[in-house]
């Protein structure tokens, strides 16, 4: 048995369904007794010369001192050497610590050490790879973001089988179930809380829903869930958890298989740092097999997540302070939404122009009538206007991001919108 079947009937064995959804690259995958693999086990010996980076001799950096004049504060060796290729394990055991504490998870709900991604981006690409192919729908509320098509149906052949997010002013729930039916052989579902685009979490009772439907639908399920904008939550009426615990609280191994995918660049407010993680229920030998194909997966393409971000968000997740700084530009951000919500009424009295629901994350998304190109408004606005918003590609909505907006000229944005439809 060579080691990638034998690493698929590990995960087979713990959890049936997840073994099941594997792809043909999912059961071929296992991450190679490589260099990087040599190079872990000849850590520690006495003489090392595995791993080809340029170090003193004997395992410490040689950064020049440009560069490292620029970062003093930080382990050197995180900030200059190879990074592991799942990320360095304190920094796993940061954030899982701190994604079970501000969900309340209890201590005997099991959760994988996260495993380190070149961004969110390549978390989702490796789980694509790993559970997708010309056979997957994936089923997912529209509008959606836009490199959900390029992961997916472009780089995995799968099918992208949407449902529309909102119908009548409220969550498309029954869309989901709807999806779920008509799938066909196999399907992945994602569930983005905090919603890109929209900007939408769904209600208590809607989430209950929701977390009914996963985990008693009778096919076989991977559900993944987009977390990338946790903690972005407007109101108290929104779930402010990720759904991804209650889930996989619930899970029946034979039946469905939760996926949690997060990161920093916006739960730490860092753009810049492509750090994000992968979540999972597995445990024990199935958990490093699982492991060891999503870590193929990253090695094949961009590699292993970059060290200086790892060793700033580390350090910063050691700063007691880090949490009121982020509530801090939470507030910031909630501001906006409250002035954006208290102007949106000019456009709510516009009869060519449809409001969708928001009341979390970062953007507010507005349908066009039929009549109107939303793709012509969006130049018209930027050419005659100077007012730069987003077209939802596939759809007749643009999109307006508040996050990077000044509180003031919201209203500007509103009014400017809503000249242009009427006079389109």
């Amino acid at each position: 048995m060579n080691e990638a079947i034998r690493l698929t009937e590990l995960i087979k064995s713990a959890w049936p369904v997840a073994g099941r959804m594997l792809s043909a690259k999912g059961v071929g995958a296992s991450f190679p007794q490589g260099i990087p693999f040599q190079a872990a086990e000849a850590k520690g010996a006495e003489l090392n010369a595995t791993m080809g980076q340029v170090t003193d001799g004997d395992g410490s950096p040689l950064p020049l001192q440009a560069l490292k004049s620029l970062i003093p504060t930080l382990d050197q060796s995180w900030a200059f050497l190879y990074s592991p290729q799942a990320g360095h394990t304190p920094l796993r055991e940061a954030w899982q610590k701190r994604q079970r504490r501000i969900a309340s998870v209890p201590a005997d709900h099991h959760s994988s050490l996260p495993i380190v991604t070149h961004g969110l981006t390549q978390g989702i690409v490796a789980l694509a790879t790993i559970f997708a192919d010309e056979n997957t729908d994936i089923i997912i509320p529209a509008p959606f973001w836009g490199n959900y098509t390029l992961i997916f149906k472009h780089n995995a052949n799968a099918t992208i089988s949407p449902y529309p997010s909102f119908i009548n002013n409220t969550f498309n729930i029954d869309g989901l179930e709807e999806s779920l039916s008509q799938a066909g052989e196999r399907a992945v579902v994602i569930l983005n809380f905090p919603a890109n685009p929209s900007g939408y979490s769904p209600t208590q009772e809607e989430a209950d829903r929701i977390v009914d439907i996963v985990t008693n639908h009778p096919r076989d399920l991977v559900v993944i869930f987009d977390d990338a904008y946790a903690g972005m939550v407007w109101e108290k009426s929104a779930i402010s958890d990720s759904l991804y615990w209650r889930v996989a609280a619930l899970a029946d191994p034979n039946r469905l298989f939760p996926v949690k995918l997060d990161g920093i660049t916006k739960e730490l407010i860092f753009f810049s740092s492509r750090i994000g993680f992968v979540t999972h229920p597995l445990q024990g030998e199935a958990e490093e097999a699982l492991a060891s194909k999503i870590k193929m997966v990253m090695r094949a393409g961009s590699g292993a997540p970059p060290g200086p971000s790892q060793a700033m968000v580390y350090a910063a997740l050691q700063n007691p302070a880090l949490e009121d700084q982020i509530e801090s530009t939470k507030l910031l951000l909630f501001e906006r939404y409250q002035e954006l919500k208290s102007s949106v009424h000019l456009l709510e009295e516009n009869p060519r122009i449809t409001v969708r629901p928001f009341n979390s994350g970062c953007f507010a998304t507005f349908e066009i009538d039929p009549s109107i190109d939303a793709a012509a408004l969006r130049v018209r606005l930027l050419r005659e206007y100077g007012t730069g918003v987003v077209h939802l590609l596939g759809t007749n909505a643009i999109r307006i991001a508040y996050c990077s907006t000044k509180q003031s000229d919201l209203p500007k944005i509103i009014s400017r919108i809503d000249t242009a439809v009427r006079a389109s």
